[in-house]
């Protein structure tokens, strides 16, 4: 047999063959990160319920009935309780408020001023069917505002 190759042969061999075989790897690689970045961007959130909006919900708006009508329900006195009436109101809170986003709202207002309770307060109400809270309207007078 000759040494020597036909032009189709020796292109299929040795260094020829090296610069195909580099393109295809490249290509793999390339198809295989594509692959790995899709199944992980559809895949971040397996596992992990589905956040619930506090819009429409009714156990979130029967919580921020409770919240904004404390003092009521609690039968509370602001009036003559002025030390310890928000102690009294978040005790009576954390034992009668479900939800869990009603609960973090009551946690967050505890490190605020009465004027910012009342802003937050107001803005919860945004995702409710209900309209008025004494509690806002307490902390608003409570400040003059």
């Amino acid at each position: 047999m000759s040494s020597l190759k036909s032009a189709p042969e020796a292109r299929l061999s040795g260094a020829a063959h090296a610069p195909r075989e580099a393109v295809h790897a490249i290509v793999y690689n390339t198809v295989r990160c594509a692959l790995f970045v899709a199944v992980s961007t559809v895949c971040v959130g397996c596992g992990r319920p589905e956040a619930k909006s506090a819009d429409c919900d009714p156990g979130f708006d029967q919580s921020m009935n409770q919240v904004c009508n404390v003092d009521t329900l609690a039968k509370l006195d602001p009036e003559n309780n002025l030390i310890g009436i928000e102690a009294d109101r978040y005790e009576w809170m954390m034992e009668h408020v479900k939800h869990p986003d009603a609960i973090e709202l009551i946690t967050l207002m505890r490190v605020e001023s009465e004027l910012q309770r009342a802003k937050m307060l107001r803005e919860a109400l945004t995702h409710t069917k209900q309209k008025s809270c004494s509690l806002a309207d307490h902390y608003e007078h409570s400040t003059g505002t």
